[in-house]
């Protein structure tokens, strides 16, 4: 129950009938499965929890491009005589070569991971095998943010 926006988000994101459309759909799923992640602590703090929730913030400007709310107020008085803050420069990063690597071996390792305990025999090893399951999922989802993101710049 807990992959249901993911798996509608990678539905969606699959379909080509009024693309764009079904791709900002997609990408508001995701983002609420991120949401739901990091509710029940899925997302690896500081780092994925920082990018989800510039992913999101983004995304509400994004809908409301005039609309600015009180967070957003307080973070740009926080930020106005400084620089970024690191975390965001370090999130912002993750496009790069090296991360890209980092996480495609990383990903292949859960895979893996999740193909071993794929045949589980007992409570603990079936435990196992959904949290690795949740982890693949967020990450795909990470990815799958940033080709949305890409796809709705384009239109």
């Amino acid at each position: 129950m807990l992959m249901v926006p993911y798996l509608e988000a990678e539905v969606l994101f699959r379909t080509m009938t009024d693309r764009a459309t079904c791709v900002k759909k997609a990408h508001t799923y995701y983002l609420e499965y991120l949401k739901l992640m990091n509710h029940y602590n899925l997302l690896e703090k500081p780092l994925q929890v920082k990018v989800w929730k510039e992913l999101y913030k983004q995304h509400r400007i994004r809908l409301n491009p005039g609309v600015v709310d009180q967070d957003e107020e307080e973070e740009s008085k926080d930020d106005a005589g400084s620089t970024q803050h690191p975390m965001v420069l370090l999130a912002q990063q993750m496009n790069d070569r090296d991360s890209k690597i980092a996480n495609f071996r990383l990903k292949k390792a859960i895979e893996a991971n999740l193909d071993r305990l794929r045949n589980y025999q007992d409570e603990e090893m079936k435990r196992e095998f959904y949290l690795t399951q949740l982890k693949l999922s967020i990450m795909n989802c990470f990815e799958q943010l940033r080709l949305s993101t890409m796809e709705q710049d384009m239109h």
